[in-house]
């Protein structure tokens, strides 16, 4: 009928199935009266004071008692001039520390920017500078580390008079006359930057809380869990750790820094600490995999939860896990850009699925949708390559794309993808060539 039509145009798909990709992706829950994610916290803090919040060595801290302590430093930064939007760099090892400043920034309406100590002098100066930071929260002497003769405001915690200061601060949860909106920023990590600098990503609680809620149901997370602190603070798996705790009524368990470089010292932090819940980087759980005791260590874990990512999941590995693991581990893989908030996909590996094609990156967790298209932005066939681009509430600021289609506004992930049937799962996606950290990981080809 059009002639004149451009190849690129035509459709390549029946409209039924069209409709059927472009159906508006299940809500992770309803948040049109959204709180703010500290909110979330504040709410388990008011039902459950007693309830452990943190184990961090021989110290622990109950959801009042961690509540108390931020609510104190809140004060304080509110006091400093710290409103909404206000960007606050946190300089901290993995501490109680740490996270009572990140919910202390979120408390004064600020959104914090992770600052890992073990981190090059260049990069945390690069990040101080970039993001315009005129407020900190210090672990330890930031001068040693950090230019900070343009920031304005340093809360020391390490500094006596400080901690005097401290205690003698407002204890109550802070209400400012003006509350943030749940799309005000939560927080703003940096990109590693191995295809440029890196740039920063800003999350608003909106996203956050969106992620929260799909995560929480995913996992099937309960207060009685015991979640490992895995991660540095200037990863978002932190975010998920975070999330899968003092959101969800559990324990966050801390490590010593560097307590965790071999697989014996996992297992048996694991079992010391009974820990129930973990997310490690791939490659870290792909060194669990070559542990000659893996199937001593899993005999009798406490562990009932293992996610990983960051990069391709070896489906050799897989095979070797599930043939030496002694226990009932759920293990995940997902997919996720920093811009989409922690993950968009997530795969569930059990014995029974077959893994000869690769492991998945699965399906879209609740609230997201995932997209496999062309270079002239049509969709793709099942079976057929394309680029991936997501869709959802846990979207924050990235890279942009406008599509003349009931989905407006997309993330371009730059990561090639194909949509397929198969294994238990109604709709399963493999990665062609992923993006891992910005730099490009090409996968086998799908036959």
């Amino acid at each position: 009928e059009s002639p004149d039509t451009a190849i690129g145009k035509l459709p390549m798909l029946p409209e039924d199935e069209v409709r059927q990709l472009l159906q508006r992706p299940s809500g992770a829950g309803d948040l049109s009266s959204a709180m703010l994610i500290h909110h979330e916290f504040e709410k388990l803090a008011a039902l459950q004071p007693d309830a452990t919040a943190i184990v961090c060595g021989e110290q622990q801290l109950s959801y009042g008692e961690l509540n108390i302590r931020a609510n104190r430093l809140a004060h304080v930064l509110i006091s400093q001039g710290v409103t909404e939007n206000t960007l606050v760099g946190v300089f901290a090892d993995k501490s109680a520390e740490m996270v009572t400043a990140i919910l202390a920034v979120l408390k004064a309406q600020g959104a914090y920017v992770p600052l890992d100590p073990s981190y090059p002098a260049e990069r945390l100066n690069y990040i101080l500078h970039d993001a315009q930071i005129n407020f900190l929260v210090s672990q330890s002497a930031a001068d040693q580390q950090l230019d900070v003769s343009r920031v304005e405001n340093i809360c020391e915690l390490y500094d006596i008079a400080f901690a005097q200061r401290l205690a003698e601060s407002d204890a109550s949860n802070p209400y400012p006359s003006v509350v943030s909106s749940p799309d005000s920023l939560a927080y703003m990590i940096y990109t590693s930057g191995s295809t440029g600098k890196p740039k920063g990503v800003m999350v608003t609680h909106r996203n956050w809380l969106h992620y929260q809620l799909a995560a929480n149901r995913l996992y099937q997370m309960q207060d009685s869990d015991r979640v490992l602190q895995f991660s540095s603070i200037s990863f978002d798996i932190f975010i998920e750790e975070l999330s899968l705790s003092l959101l969800s009524g559990a324990a966050l368990v801390i490590p010593a820094p560097n307590q965790l470089l071999s697989a014996n010292a996992f297992w048996t932090f694991i079992a010391r600490h009974e820990v129930s819940v973990a997310s490690v980087p791939t490659a870290y759980w792909h060194v669990l995999c070559e542990d000659e005791a893996l199937a001593s260590d899993t005999h009798h874990t406490s562990l009932r939860l293992l996610v990983t990512g960051g990069e391709a999941m070896s489906a050799s590995h897989a095979a070797r896990w599930h043939q030496n693991l002694q226990s009932d581990i759920v293990l995940y893989n997902t997919y996720g850009p920093t811009e989409t908030t922690v993950i968009a996909t997530a795969f569930a590996v059990d014995k029974e699925c077959d893994l000869t094609c690769g492991v998945p990156i699965g399906n879209a967790i609740d609230g997201v949708q995932l997209l496999v298209l062309d270079s002239a932005l049509n969709l793709v066939p099942t079976g057929s390559v394309g680029e991936l681009y997501i869709h959802g509430g846990q979207w924050p600021k990235g890279i942009l794309i406008n599509l003349s289609s009931p989905v407006s506004v997309l993330f371009k992930t730059h990561s090639l993808m194909t949509r397929m049937h198969g294994c238990t799962e109604p709709e399963i996606w493999f990665g062609i060539a992923m993006m891992v950290n910005l730099s490009l990981l090409v996968g086998s080809m799908i036959k």
